[in-house]
C-alpha cells in the first residue's frame, strides 16, 4: 500500500501513520487524511486506510465475519464486511492474506465508508496485482 493509494481512495492528501500490530501481521501500514487543517477540530472528518499482510491464510476467515460478502476478481479469493464506519476487504494472493480496513469517522456529517466499497475493491485489485 502506498500513500498515493490512500490519497486516491479518500480524495484528500493522506499521510502515513503509525499502526499498532496487535494481530501480529507480517507487515502493516496506515494512512490518514483530514478534512480540516487542525486535526482536533470538532468538524474534522478522518479518512483512514490500514493494511495488514499475513503470511498464510489463517487470518482469512469469512465464516467468522458477520455479513461477509464474497468478492470476485481480487486475488485468489476475497470478501468484504461493513461494520458501522468500517469497511474491510480481505483477500488471499500467493498464499498471503491481506486485510484493508477503511474508515471515515468524525462528529461532523460525513459519508459512509460503505459507499466506497467499489473504490476499495479496485484498490484491492491493484494491490493484488503488485504481489
Amino acid at each position: 500500500m502506498q500513500q498515493a493509494d490512500a490519497t486516491k481512495l479518500s480524495g484528500r492528501s493522506a499521510t502515513a501513520v503509525s499502526v499498532p500490530n496487535s494481530s501480529k501481521a507480517d507487515s502493516v501500514c496506515g494512512f490518514n487524511a483530514h478534512t480540516h487543517p487542525e486535526p482536533n477540530a470538532i468538524d474534522d472528518v478522518i479518512y483512514s486506510l490500514l493494511a495488514y499482510v499475513y503470511d498464510g491464510t489463517d487470518q482469512y476467515a469469512p465464516a467468522r465475519a458477520t455479513g461477509a460478502k464474497n468478492v470476485t476478481g481480487v486475488g485468489d479469493r476475497a470478501f468484504t464486511t461493513v461494520r458501522d464506519d468500517l469497511l474491510t476487504l480481505a483477500f488471499v494472493k500467493n498464499g498471503e492474506t491481506v486485510l484493508l480496513a477503511y474508515s471515515i469517522t468524525g462528529f461532523a456529517d460525513h459519508p459512509k465508508s460503505s459507499a466506497s466499497a467499489a473504490s476499495l475493491i479496485a484498490l484491492g485489485k491493484q494491490a493484488a496485482s503488485r504481489m
